[in-house]
């Protein structure tokens, strides 16, 4: 069996285990006050999510010399409509920092340099979709709508009460939520009915 070995055109998407790897082994926390002790596991989960999102975002089936390239990422933070990626950029201690270490402690000095990054301006830069939202009943609202005029249907023979109505109907539908979520988690109504008093 072969080890993987990083190199400069190695896709962003298949350094996720080795960065980790290196965040939990070989990194260490920049703060004066740490000495230089190992990162704490929620550094490790906080760096490992910025990187996964900014290669799931950006750098997916991309080469490392490009993706973390200076200008690239110029690029990618104006084409930034919503400033997320900004934000993460400016942070002082986010994980593409990290990332950057880790990637020049595998190749440098194994490559040269001019190999190291290389700015490719006509790389396009993917642009997410925008997300429409459109108004529309949920799934709830529908069921209370449904079990309303089931409730209807069975009971408002006594309408000349209303309190008495809203009250049978607050208890029909707390029965019926109840049935939905044992019969969502396989239990069959029928025999729970069965064998109750």
């Amino acid at each position: 069996m072969q080890n993987f070995e990083l190199t400069p055109v190695t896709p962003a998407n298949l350094c996720g285990g080795l960065f980790r790897n290196y965040l939990n082994t070989v990194a260490v926390s920049k703060r004066e006050c740490d000495h230089g002790k190992s990162l704490e596991k929620s550094s490790i989960k906080t760096y490992a999510s910025c990187v996964n999102c900014f290669i799931n975002r950006i750098a997916k089936d991309r080469p490392l010399n490009k993706v973390l390239h200076p200008n690239f990422l110029k690029r990618v933070e104006q084409a930034d409509r919503n400033g997320g990626f900004r934000k993460r950029i400016s942070m002082d201690r986010n994980g593409l920092k990290i990332f950057k270490e880790f990637y020049e402690s595998k190749c440098k000095g194994k490559f040269p340099d001019e190999q190291l990054y290389i700015d490719d301006p006509n790389m396009q830069i993917v642009v997410p979709e925008t997300i429409v939202f459109r108004q529309g009943q949920t799934t709830e609202q529908v069921m209370l709508q449904r079990y309303r005029s089931q409730f209807l249907n069975y009971y408002a023979v006594d309408i000349a009460n209303p309190l008495k109505l809203l009250e049978d109907y607050d208890r029909y539908r707390l029965q019926q939520v109840n049935y939905q979520f044992l019969e969502s988690n396989g239990l069959d109504m029928e025999l729970i009915l069965a064998n109750t008093d």
